[in-house]
């Protein structure tokens, strides 16, 4: 259960206003490398965006690296904000050595 309203889906199923301004919907102009860091516990935005973003990037052959953690929104447990600070120095150093994501 979130703490927030579904945002994409109205109660007659139709995409709302925030689906048409969401990343998935606009996931074909996405240029740049992409890092998905994402809380399995998460109740502000739930995981199955982030993996929905994720598979639509791999369709369009674009370059998108994901992680998922054992946390929630903020990614704030010890352990996880570790993991984050080294696989986000991680992405970027292959970025800008031009590796894959």
């Amino acid at each position: 259960m979130s703490d927030c309203a579904n945002y994409f889906y109205s109660i007659t199923g139709e995409t709302t206003e925030m689906f048409d301004i969401s990343p998935t919907s606009h996931a074909s102009k996405i240029e740049a490398s992409v890092l998905l860091q994402i809380g399995s516990e998460d109740l502000r935005v739930p995981p199955t965006q982030g993996f929905e973003l994720y598979h639509k990037l791999k369709l369009l052959g674009k370059k998108v690296d994901i992680a998922v953690y054992p946390d929630n929104h903020p990614l704030g447990k010890v352990p996880v904000a570790g993991n984050v600070m080294i696989s986000t120095a991680l992405f970027f150093h292959h970025c800008l050595e031009g590796k894959e994501a």
